[in-house]
């Protein structure tokens, strides 16, 4: 019976220390199942800040162009008389009137 009891011992420590390696082994392997996700959402998120700040920059932008060109709009409309009108309607009709202009380069062949 002492045999039995001292074999009984053995294998209780033989299934303690299996379950302990295999408890070590298991939280191994989530360690490194958490690292690999955090790694991965990290980049993940710089991925999406960068998009982010990129749609701002867009944003901002388009807000700066159109805002100037309000402003140019109403100086512009602040500041034209009739006069000025007239004198640019001339101008773009005299300029209409003429046939454009040709560029006469000259090349030199090499063949």
């Amino acid at each position: 019976m002492s045999k039995k009891l001292a074999t009984l011992d053995q294998e209780i420590e033989r299934v303690r220390s299996d379950m302990r390696s295999a408890g070590e082994s298991e939280r191994k392997r989530i360690l490194a199942e958490a690292k690999e996700k955090r790694t991965r959402m990290e980049r993940d998120a710089q991925t999406l800040i960068g998009q982010e700040l990129k749609a701002a920059r867009e944003g901002l932008t388009g807000e700066m162009v159109k805002s100037a060109l309000k402003s140019a709009e109403s100086t512009l409309r602040a500041k034209i008389t009739a006069a000025d009108q007239n004198r640019l309607a001339e101008e773009y009709l005299a300029a209409s009137r003429t046939p454009p202009r040709r560029c006469e380069a000259k090349y030199e062949r090499r063949w």
